[in-house]
């Protein structure tokens, strides 16, 4: 069974406030009592007082007198129990005596009795014996039950009144907070929802800053992190398909593309007068690095921990590379430019993935700047420059005269599949990425002065 929480907060206080209030009016109900009856004791003392002190006769009208101050009917008698004097209307009544008090101070309520069909407290007193009078004289005070009744509930109700409403109050003011908690955890809860159905969409800030909106702080938090997850796992497994997808059609092409290499190889055999041909080299090397990026594709999304590496000069590997973009370049009309340092510069790297990497971002840039001259009427060009950065590494910057990537694949263009080309797979700048890292550096790019500049950093071996 549901139990609300507002509901599990209210009805608690709820318990205890009434129970204090019932507490509260049974005391003040006791004490109310106690203090009305003490009053109208002192008040019937007054009285008595002065009747039995008094030198004039107690007349009728002098009952009637103190009957308007004291708000109690009076009845005097002789010893005789013969009545004298009274305020009751009808005539004569006829009061028993239990018990009297011999002096006036002890005049209080006595026990209640009906007259004329009317209750009354009864209480008597005897007066003392004065000059020529027959005996003692007995006063009968007959106070309203109706009347101290009045006094009573004027005693007993406002404070009981007061307490009803401040129950009230509370019980009002602990539904509107639990109802307010209850309609936070009721959004924090539709978000919790949301998120367990896979729509990671924060959950709005409530405006007080309170636990509840610690809460919806760290499911957003949470939120965020599992949307991390989630495109890295889908980017995962983006790979893995890829891989298992192409591992059977990249296996055949680099048989054939073998196969090709070794015919060229046995054709240069037979064909000693042209065997040292630029072109037959050129297309050697191309078949080669074809084999290699096949295996490099199969190998996509492993680790690469059991590659060889070993100590490698950049100018001498980028001169070797060179007559691999330098066709590519001459058929598309592009300037392809490269500044050789001085001085070689050394690092740590596996040959064939490195290659591949320069090569790519090479031909990528031939390709970007032959696309932006058909807008363009100036000459296309490519530049290589090898040298160190400013943090002591080794550098090599790619610049185009294209335009760049396009605004809508910026932020992601080194993940997978991540391609503005029609006939692009996405995976030549993902692969560039995870060969820069594994070589324990990194690769961005960034437009400067009008170009489109690709930078590729990696540690450099210090020589002793």
């Amino acid at each position: 069974m549901r139990f609300p929480l507002q509901y599990q907060i209210m009805l608690p206080l709820a318990v205890v406030a009434l129970v204090s209030l019932l507490a509260v009016a049974m005391i003040d109900a006791y004490l109310a009592t106690q203090e009305t009856r003490s009053t109208i004791d002192r008040q019937l003392q007054g009285v008595v007082h002065v009747l039995a002190t008094s030198n004039f006769p107690l007349t009728d009208n002098v009952l009637h007198q103190m009957k308007e101050l004291s708000g109690a009917d009076f009845v005097l008698e002789n010893s005789r129990g013969e009545q004298l004097s009274s305020t009751l209307p009808g005539g004569d009544v006829s009061l028993s005596v239990q018990s009297v008090s011999d002096t006036s101070e002890k005049a209080t309520l006595g026990p209640q009795r009906t007259i004329a069909g009317k209750q009354y407290f009864h209480s008597s007193a005897k007066l003392s014996t004065r000059n020529g009078e027959d005996g003692p004289k007995v006063l009968h005070t007959l106070f309203p039950c109706d009347q101290y009744n009045a006094a009573w509930r004027h005693a007993f109700l406002p404070p009981l009144a007061v307490g009803v409403l401040a129950v009230g109050a509370v019980v009002a003011m602990t539904q509107w907070i639990a109802g307010r908690i209850s309609k936070s955890l009721a959004r924090l809860s539709a978000g919790v929802n949301r998120l367990a159905k896979g729509d990671f969409v924060s959950i709005e800030l409530p405006g007080r800053n309170d636990e509840v909106r610690d809460l919806t702080l760290a499911v957003n938090q949470t939120s965020h992190r599992l949307a991390e997850y989630e495109q890295q796992v889908r980017q995962t497994e983006q790979v893995r398909t890829a891989a298992l997808l192409g591992a059977g059609l990249a296996h055949e092409i680099r048989n054939a593309a073998t196969g090709c290499r070794l015919a060229i190889d046995l054709h240069a055999e037979k064909c000693a007068k042209i065997s040292n041909e630029d072109s037959l080299t050129v297309a050697k090397s191309q078949l080669q690095l074809m084999e290699n990026r096949l295996q490099r594709f199969l190998r996509l999304g492993k680790q690469s921990d059991d590659e060889v590496r070993e100590e490698v000069d950049l100018n001498k590997m980028v001169a070797e590379l060179m007559p691999l973009v330098i066709p590519a370049a001459r058929h598309s009309g592009v300037q392809l430019d490269w500044n050789a340092p001085d001085k070689p510069i050394k690092v740590l790297a596996n040959t064939d993935t490195l290659s591949m990497v320069i090569v790519n971002l090479m031909l990528n840039a031939v390709e970007a700047a032959l696309k932006h001259s058909v807008k363009s009427a100036a000459q296309p060009f490519v530049r290589l420059d090898v040298g160190l950065s400013t943090d002591n590494q080794a550098e090599v910057l790619v610049s185009d005269s294209g335009g760049g990537p396009a605004e809508t694949v910026t932020e992601n263009l080194f993940q997978p599949f991540v391609s503005t080309k029609a006939e692009g797979v996405g995976l030549g700048l993902a692969v560039a990425s995870q060969v820069a890292n594994a070589h324990g550096g990194e690769i961005d790019w960034c437009r400067k002065d009008g170009q489109t500049v690709f930078r590729l950093c990696l540690p450099i071996i210090e020589v002793s």
